[in-house]
């Protein structure tokens, strides 16, 4: 096997290993590679998916997809020495005793396989690629499984009959009388034969055709029968419902002047596949005999039903395709592995607050089974005063006092919910743009606050405003009770900060001020209104 075909295969086989690593939503290798191949701006990943656009089901596997290609490129293009480096840390930290292994088995294909028996069939997969990664060593084709990955353009939904007749009329060499007078005629012709059926004007089609798919005119925004449309078509497009696209990519391209053009566009070349169409199965025609005086001749729009249909169709694929880009945009722009991290804290959150809830309602039902118990003994005690009674008076006692106890830890655990709320309702409020409040520095600088999370920067720009106040990065700092009012930055602490500090609030009576912004002007601007305006 030549040097060429072995790079091939092991690049096939690194592929795989990353492959397996999206298919089990494991991202952290990915979020290395990420950071190490400089990333953060996202103008990379736009890059290469323009050059190489994935019909993917998930948008999110896409960026991953992307990653994964550009790290192919720096290792076995760039020669990238760096980045194979941090692959194979990465692997022998998941799998330390690979490393063990090859040692022992020096290059030994069987005796480094028989080593493994016993563990995972998936694991032994994984360590038996990394072992040909690493070691040079040259697997046959049957021991790499195949990978597919369909590339497509992104306008992949976009197809039906319309890129079909676009390849006919490239065949046919229609494209070549479009802007013949004669051509103009045939298509005049059927604006006509079309209008006669919706007995409309010709300057009106388009403004049936609008109200057929359901845009409004002077909005441009469809109703909920447009997404219906999305959810019941199959492919790529039903991740436009998934992720909740909005309707405001519709007011770029549904401006009347914008469709109009899409109408006349799809229109036309919908008349040519029907005068191909009509053209070739009269069979004694060909497209070396097609000539201008034919297009007059033969063809007439017999079925304008089912042609409105395909328009309508077509003008919807397009439309999808569109919002589809934008939406693949718009995600490769605001990606970050911050944003995917900070959604798995909150879904973790949650699901911490699920059981907490749990928990609270099997307290709920001890408490009532011990009320339940306590007013039948108390019934007891009432009906049988007696000296052998006492034991009941004492167990109702005990039973008195757990319930007590049951309340007090009652009442903790859903506090402890509460703040949890709060603190994802903080977490999960989009920054809003706030109108900037005139404010004076004398007013609020002299205050003693306790400043808690925050950008280091911006904690950084105004600390040197604040000379009487404390600055908190982490809980193992201990902080006096006299301070005028608690400032959080909650999207810029960890969630142990923000419910230490609340509890101090809480227990202290201090005024708690929330920041989502890094903006300095709308920090203090939200410091003085808090603080000095707010009574």
């Amino acid at each position: 096997m030549n040097i060429i075909q072995n790079i091939d295969i092991r690049r096939n086989l690194l592929e795989q290993m990353l492959m397996e690593e999206i298919d089990s939503q494991n991202y952290k290798i990915f979020e290395i590679l990420y950071k190490e191949l400089n990333l953060y701006d996202n103008k990379r990943l736009m890059e290469t998916h323009k050059t190489n656009p994935k019909d993917c089901n998930v948008i999110t596997d896409s960026i991953f997809l992307d990653i994964l290609e550009i790290t192919l490129n720096e290792i076995f293009s760039n020669n990238n020495l760096e980045i194979k480096d941090i692959l194979e840390t990465y692997y022998n930290a998941q799998y330390p005793y690979v490393v063990q292994n090859i040692e022992r088995c020096k290059g030994n294909k069987k005796k480094y396989l028989d080593s493994l028996k016993g563990k995972s069939k998936s694991l032994v997969y994984n360590l038996y690629l990394f072992y040909y990664y690493t070691t040079n060593g040259d697997p046959t084709i049957s021991d790499i499984a195949e990978l597919k990955l369909i590339y497509n353009t992104v306008y992949s939904g976009y197809t039906g009959n319309v890129t079909y007749i676009e390849q006919l009329e490239n065949e046919w060499g229609i494209q070549n009388l479009r802007d013949n007078k004669i051509h103009q005629r045939f298509l005049g012709k059927r604006k006509i034969e079309l209008a006669e059926y919706l007995n409309v004007q010709v300057h009106e089609i388009e403004d049936v055709l609008i109200d057929m798919m359901w845009i409004n005119k002077q909005t441009g925004v469809s109703n909920d029968k447009f997404y219906k449309f999305i959810e019941c078509e199959e492919g790529s497009f039903k991740i436009l419902d998934k992720y909740k696209i909005t309707v405001s990519p519709l007011h770029l391209y549904c401006t009347k002047k914008n469709l109009k053009k899409i109408i006349q566009d799809n229109f036309e070349m919908l008349c040519n596949g029907m005068l191909i169409w009509e053209l070739s199965s009269m069979k004694q025609y060909s497209k070396e005999k097609l000539t201008l005086n034919m297009i007059n001749r033969h063809v007439t729009m017999e079925n304008p039903e089912a042609f409105l249909n395909k328009l309508a169709s077509s003008i919807y694929f397009e439309l999808l395709s569109k919002l589809y880009y934008d939406s693949i945009e718009l995600y490769y722009k605001n990606f970050s592995f911050d944003k995917i991290t900070g959604m798995n804290a909150i879904y973790n959150m949650q699901e911490d607050i699920k059981k907490l809830k749990e928990v609270i309602s099997e307290k709920s039902e001890y408490t009532n089974k011990l009320n339940e118990e306590n007013f039948s003994l108390k019934q007891k005690v009432n009906s049988q005063m007696k000296v052998e009674d006492r034991p009941f008076i004492e167990q109702i006692t005990l039973f008195e006092r757990q319930r007590a106890q049951a309340n007090l830890e009652n009442q903790s655990l859903k506090q402890k919910v509460s703040d949890q709320e709060k603190y994802i309702e903080l977490l999960e409020s989009k920054d809003v743009i706030e109108e900037e409040i005139i404010y004076r520095i004398e007013d609020i600088s002299s205050k003693k606050l306790l400043f808690i999370g925050g950008m280091n920067e911006m904690v950084d720009r105004i600390k040197p405003i604040f000379p009487n106040s404390i600055f908190v990065s982490d809980e193992g700092i201990k902080v006096n009770s006299d301070v005028k009012a608690i400032v959080m930055f909650p999207k810029y602490m960890n969630h142990k900060l923000f419910y230490k500090y609340i509890a101090v609030a809480r227990e202290n009576n201090i005024k708690v001020v929330y920041c989502n912004n890094n903006n300095d002007k709308m920090v203090l601007g939200e410091i003085y209104r808090q603080i000095v305006l707010v009574k």
